[in-house]
């Protein structure tokens, strides 16, 4: 007597692999060979919209073989760790270079769906001290852009270290135009204002770069002629996602740095931020009257004001904000513990008139 599995429709197969978590869809596809010919697609596009691709020789052959064995149709994202204390040189880091060239060429030819290559370092631990991982994966994404045709894909860069910035520097601006997400992490290893030389030049040629991060990792805040120089005038003005964390800064200098970007600007986020002077409230009247119009998603959280004598703590920033006429209704923040963004829409932002 058949199973009466065998009976179920492929649409149905499919909404229940969809529905179910990983392994027991796995176990369900293995439950007959009807619901495995009628299900493994959709399993495919559930479990391979991204792949993990670490940097090493078993890493990168693993890489390859997901991408030879499954039909990976809907791949989305190529996500790329940098590996701990990796110090490779001449043959080995070619080889390596080689292997990601091959994973990264695959995946552009094999899916179907716009693509993005996700570059990602740890958030507190720093795994590429010596930059050889960056430079591996550039120059790896900048062979591959020298080769024409190729499919248009985007690069989103998280955790980035400011030392490791001259990698991108040096790969030019055909690499440079495909960053489209860039988040800076300043921690011990930032070597100050040498190291802002880098991202200083690289910030300019990313001409499609329209989320920016600045992370500060330190105990100190980083200054507001730091944040200044990284947030100027010279970059592109397609910004629509900037997060701040960790500086000290007036609501002045905040606003002179942010609009450029006023056309463009969808979510704002700030995040353990000293106004200087007690400007906080500047900054809200700032926010009403001039980023209305654009701001669809708006976060304040653990918000301090230099008083000259002490640093006051904001109790309730966000309480304040619509007490100014800022109403909110929710907003989006980055999700995950390994750095990665929540899929979720934001929600929107009513900003009403002051007083209203």
């Amino acid at each position: 007597m058949s199973s009466p599995l065998v009976t179920l429709a492929p649409e149905i197969v499919c909404h229940i692999i969809k529905e179910l978590p990983i392994e027991d869809g796995r176990i369900f596809l293995e439950s007959c060979k009807n619901v495995y010919n009628n299900g493994i697609y959709a399993f495919d596009e559930k479990c391979f919209r991204a792949i993990p691709v670490r940097l090493t020789k078993q890493g990168l052959d693993l890489a390859k073989q997901l991408l030879k064995e499954h039909s990976i149709h809907y791949l989305q994202e190529i996500f790329i760790r940098l590996r701990d204390g990796l110090v490779v040189f001449g043959s080995e880091e070619m080889d390596i270079q080689n292997a990601l060239i091959s994973v990264l060429t695959q995946g552009l030819q094999v899916s179907t769906q716009p693509l993005t290559i996700s570059i990602w370092d740890h958030p507190e631990r720093f795994n590429d001290p010596s930059g050889g991982c960056m430079k591996i994966v550039a120059q790896a994404i900048s062979t591959i852009l020298s080769v024409e045709p190729t499919k248009p894909f985007k690069v989103q860069i998280q955790n980035l270290r400011l030392g490791n910035c001259r990698w991108l520097f040096l790969c030019g601006r055909p690499f440079l135009d495909r960053v489209q997400s860039l988040e800076l992490r300043f921690d011990h290893y930032t070597s100050g204002s040498r190291a802002l030389k880098g991202i200083k030049k690289v910030l300019p040629l990313a001409s499609n770069l329209e989320e920016l991060s600045l992370s500060n990792n330190t105990e100190a805040y980083l200054s507001s002629e730091t944040f200044q120089q990284i947030i100027s005038k010279s970059i592109p003005k397609k910004l629509k996602r900037v997060i701040i964390t960790g500086v000290s800064i007036s609501a002045t200098e905040l606003r002179e740095a942010l609009s450029p970007f006023h056309d463009y600007l969808r979510e704002l986020k700030l995040e353990n931020v000293v106004f200087q002077d007690e400007s906080f409230d500047e900054f809200i009247d700032y926010v009403v009257n001039h980023l209305a119009v654009t701001l669809d998603s708006y976060s304040v959280k653990d918000i301090y004001e230099d008083r000259g004598e002490d640093v006051h703590k904001i109790l309730d920033p966000m309480k304040e904000c619509r007490e100014m006429g800022v109403s909110i209704w929710g907003f989006d923040i980055m999700k995950g513990l390994d750095g990665r963004k929540s899929d979720s829409k934001a929600k929107k932002l009513l900003l009403k008139g002051k007083g209203s």
